[in-house]
């Protein structure tokens, strides 16, 4: 299955690219996260795996993600495998030409 969303933020798109590509600022822009790891020294990148717990439904669940794809500022995709199901997720930017994403 194939889900797409799009938003408009007002932020320059360096901006926007650093927080969903900074495992630190990815985890913290969600209010459902509780905990992360990030057990690799370099923090971002191709090959950055990182932990992250956050509620479900109301119970702790911990995944592992990593970064198959970064493309300063247009693009980044993580990857990672919960209870059997692979979640792929592509954030693509894209400036509005007046340096906001």
């Amino acid at each position: 299955m194939r889900w797409t969303s799009s938003r408009t933020i007002n932020a320059p798109v360096e901006r926007v690219f650093r927080t969903v590509a900074d495992p630190d600022e990815f985890s913290a822009s969600d209010p459902r996260r509780l905990e992360r790891r990030v057990p690799d020294p370099n923090r971002t990148g191709v090959g950055v795996r990182f932990r992250a717990t956050r509620l479900i439904k109301g119970k702790p669940s911990t995944f592992e993600q990593e970064v198959t794809e970064f493309a300063p500022p247009e693009q980044v995709r993580l990857v990672n495998v919960t209870h059997g199901t692979v979640w792929d997720s592509t954030f693509r930017l894209q400036s509005d030409g007046g340096r906001r994403c």
